[in-house]
């Protein structure tokens, strides 16, 4: 069973590489964000939690997942500029979907946040491989 699990790991190492460093952002957001859990507004530190997290995953995608390895101001700004954009995207489709399921439908929102996590991962990871893609093909 071990051989499998490693074949398969090798095989697939960027996606491997990938769920590894979300599971790595998403500790960054929370460290960043739970000292500030009971501070007003809220949203504030959640944005800033937010903001510092994205900006771990894009210097740790960048490199060690896609492979982009270009760190001139020019392609740093547009990749940048394009792994934010996805992410906000995806933060506002979870965003919307939490608000029409949970609070319009009133569906379970552990349920509702599992499968909606799910939609946002293949989001980013779809997104990441076009814009690094990009990068790394010119």
């Amino acid at each position: 069973m071990s051989a499998k699990i490693i074949g398969f790991a090798k095989k697939h190492w960027n996606m491997v590489l990938y769920i590894l460093f979300g599971i790595l952002t998403t500790l960054v957001n929370w460290l960043i964000f739970l000292p500030f859990r009971d501070c007003e507004p809220v949203t504030l530190y959640n944005g800033i939690a937010w903001i510092i997290s994205v900006l771990f995953a894009f210097l740790t995608n960048k490199p060690f997942v896609f492979k982009s390895n270009d760190w001139s101001a020019k392609v740093v700004l547009r990749e940048a500029f394009n792994f934010y954009c996805c992410r906000l995207t995806s933060f506002l489709l979870e965003s919307a979907a939490m608000a029409f399921f949970v609070d319009v439908m009133a569906y379970n929102a552990i349920a509702v946040k599992a499968i909606v996590s799910v939609a946002v991962i293949i989001i980013n990871y779809i997104g990441s491989v076009l814009i690094f893609k990009h990068s790394t093909s010119q």
